[in-house]
């Protein structure tokens, strides 16, 4: 594919668009071809001018300009670039149009949305016609849901390798993680209650984003309860983000015929202290389910958080950090007892934004330079994709590099160390 730019960032102006910003110009000067845009100009310039003295940027970057309801705009930002990163939500309402023009153009996307009901209108809509056109759209490149997917890709492969088995259930417990929530995630999160009732309670599937000619595995539905974890010896309670990345992952073991396994189970939670912290976290997921449930108390909630764009301050993102923990377990085989794995993947930056545009950079590069490799891998070359199912372990090696931690232990000891120093 020739085009005159390998990405380029599409609200380049918001918080996490800017930061893909400073990561281009901080480790890719010179080696990636790349451009801004966004709605307003002076905005993008203000960006760039920051951007260039903080990181004595020396090539001159391109300011295309855009609205997400300018159709002709965006199909003209489609065909010069081989990726377009998608930065600015909700998705819902800003996202279609920019699908649309990749499709036209046989452009490649990548998002950071976690809005699952979008995603199911995406599949619904355009994976056919994504894949009968060879253009991958790849949802959900952020904190939500790329750990969960690297993390179940690099698991799976682990246990298949080491135990020469499939897996019958993986599993993703959020072990620590701080930098604050900002405004645009809670948006974000109220934003799916905004569907139709219908849509709503199709996506509570635990399958909802399933090819629909696909087996379904053993789960019913979201953790809401509380759990003791035999496999890491503790209490776990219900994952906010949950929702979006146990879909997101159940998708891409289906879309890859089931690779990680047949029937597999996954799931996620949180780790708390004890029993007593799992019980008051299960009741208050429940509450603020109920209340992001009804229209009025869910207005209330959007006038009381931070608006779009603000909430977290750049020292909370520079201090921020977050671990999971990875649970793998074989299937029973030939009178063999299934085994367990562990391990962890981790960064030591903030979930929602340093963390968020790092690792949906480097899934657009890796789509925009990485083809034959992502062949040779089996990975999936049209559709609605996962990042798990266009990428996979080709991502791991360039999110190892980027500065994350994969870790595998087994039977208490470490089997498989990758840990990259920080880029």
């Amino acid at each position: 594919m020739s085009r005159t730019y390998d990405v380029v960032v599409l609200g380049s102006t918001g918080t996490v668009g800017k930061l893909v910003c400073e990561h281009l110009a901080d480790h890719y000067q010179g080696k990636i071809k790349w451009a801004m845009a966004a709605r307003n100009k002076a905005k993008m310039e203000k960006v760039k001018q920051d951007v260039a003295k903080r990181y004595s940027l020396r090539q001159d970057i391109p300011l295309l300009v855009a609205d997400a309801t300018d159709q002709v705009a965006l199909n003209n930002i489609a065909k010069q670039t081989k990726v377009i990163m998608a930065m600015s939500g909700p998705f819902a309402k800003l996202g279609t149009n920019i699908v649309k023009a990749c499709l036209k153009e046989g452009t490649n996307y990548v998002d950071i949305t976690g809005e699952v009901q979008w995603v199911q209108q995406m599949i619904e809509e355009h994976h056919d016609e994504a894949a009968r056109k060879g253009v991958k759209i790849v949802h959900c490149c952020g904190f939500d849901s790329i750990p969960s997917e690297i993390g179940a890709a690099f698991m799976a492969d682990h246990i298949q390798k080491t135990f020469g088995r499939p897996c019958k259930s993986l599993e993703a417990q959020m072990v620590k993680g701080s930098g604050g929530l900002g405004g645009g995630t809670i948006y974000s999160l109220l934003g799916v209650f905004e569907s139709p009732k219908d849509r709503l309670k199709r996506i509570g599937d635990a399958y909802a984003l399933d090819p629909p000619d696909s087996s379904r595995g053993p789960d019913k539905g979201d953790m809401l309860g509380v759990k003791y974890s035999k496999a890491t010896g503790k209490w776990t309670g219900p994952f906010i983000m949950a929702p979006v990345n146990t879909r997101v992952v159940r998708r891409t073991n289906a879309l890859l015929q089931h690779k990680y396994g047949k029937n597999l189970s996954y799931n996620e939670s949180v780790q708390v202290p004890n029993l007593f912290a799992a019980l008051i976290l299960s009741a208050l997921m429940s509450l603020g389910g109920l209340l992001a449930w009804f229209n009025l108390t869910r207005k209330l909630i959007f006038k009381l958080v931070p608006a779009p764009g603000t909430g977290v301050t750049r020292e909370q993102m520079d201090k921020g950090y977050w671990e999971l923990a990875l649970v793998g377990e074989t299937q029973e085989e030939g009178g063999k007892p299934s085994r367990i794995a562990r391990g962890r993947v981790g960064h030591d930056r903030d979930p929602g934004y340093l963390s968020t545009s790092r690792m949906c950079l480097e899934a657009a590069i890796c789509l925009a330079t990485q083809e034959k490799e992502l062949r040779a891998a089996g990975m999936l070359q049209g559709g609605i994709l996962t990042p798990g199912s266009a990428m996979g372990l080709v991502l791991a090696e360039r999110l190892k590099a980027a500065g994350l931690t994969f870790e595998i232990d087994t039977d208490n000891a470490v089997d498989v160390s990758h840990k990259a120093h920080h880029a």
